[in-house]
């Protein structure tokens, strides 16, 4: 697939016939450039993959892979390469999205087990979707900062730690912010 590219080092800046450095392609990518992201993921989602694969079901592959390449759009601004290729970096934040996934499947299946046992009441599932939108919504009228807490840890359902880290803040600053924005999803929509 990267043969596909070849002109595209040239036009952003890199010599004919040369590819350019993950240094120099995260460069382009914070800057928001769909070209040097497209190159990255040439170079280096058949390796992701891989160790997706040998981290999750089959299934839940793509979802990882996704989930990875998105981080890195995300939060390229807040990357501190170690070295000279983003590899290392992208398979971190892999296993990060594997552990999470694997996490989160865990808690729903036990979920649907638990809803089946209670004899799921059709109204309480529109009510509970309905509430779900309406936090949504309320969550998208946040800073993007506290989206991105919420997405990690409430969705992907990371630990503090590892979304700190991918967030480029502290610990204690996720913990705080995110107990801000529980409180407010509490006080606006009265649960716990």
């Amino acid at each position: 697939m990267a043969g596909q590219r070849t002109g595209l080092g040239a036009s952003m800046g890199a010599p004919a016939g040369q590819q350019q450095s993950d240094a120099a392609l995260l460069e382009q990518i914070i800057k928001r450039n769909q070209g040097a992201f497209a190159e990255v993921y040439d170079r280096h989602s058949r390796p992701v993959a891989w160790l997706a694969h040998s981290l999750v079901p089959g299934h839940l592959t793509d979802d990882v892979l996704q989930g990875t390449f998105i981080t890195l759009w995300d939060s390229s601004h807040r990357i501190a390469m170690s070295g000279e290729s983003l590899l290392p970096w992208l398979m971190g934040t892999c296993r990060i999205h594997s552990k999470a996934l694997l996490r989160k499947e865990h808690r729903h299946r036990h979920e649907a087990t638990d809803s089946a046992v209670a004899g799921g009441n059709v109204e309480d599932e529109a009510l509970h979707r309905h509430l779900i939108a309406a936090i949504e919504a309320h969550i998208s009228g946040l800073s993007d900062l506290d989206q991105q807490i919420y997405r990690l840890c409430i969705h992907a359902d990371l630990s503090y730690d590892s979304a700190a880290e991918q967030l480029g803040i502290t610990s204690s600053t996720l913990r705080n912010r995110l107990s801000r924005l529980r409180s407010g999803v509490r006080r606006r929509f009265g649960s716990d």
